[in-house]
């Protein structure tokens, strides 16, 4: 199960930040409505603040797995 713990929207774009209680793990959604992009992906717990506030650096990061 997915609990919402925050978002934000800036310049079109949407961030919100999941802990899944299933899977005890953390992740990051992107909504892009310039683009269209929408991106749902793992950030590691201790990167999760610095993630929703910097979600395009974690996205394609080494730790991260794509949703």
């Amino acid at each position: 199960m997915l609990r919402e713990l925050d978002q934000r929207t800036g310049d079109g774009v949407t961030v919100t930040l999941f802990w899944d209680t299933t899977f005890n793990r953390t992740l990051i959604r992107l909504a892009d409505s310039v683009t269209d992009l929408t991106d749902l992906f793992h950030v590691p717990a201790y990167a999760a603040a610095d993630a929703f506030e910097h979600p395009f650096y974690y996205r394609d990061g080494t730790d991260c797995v794509v949703e």
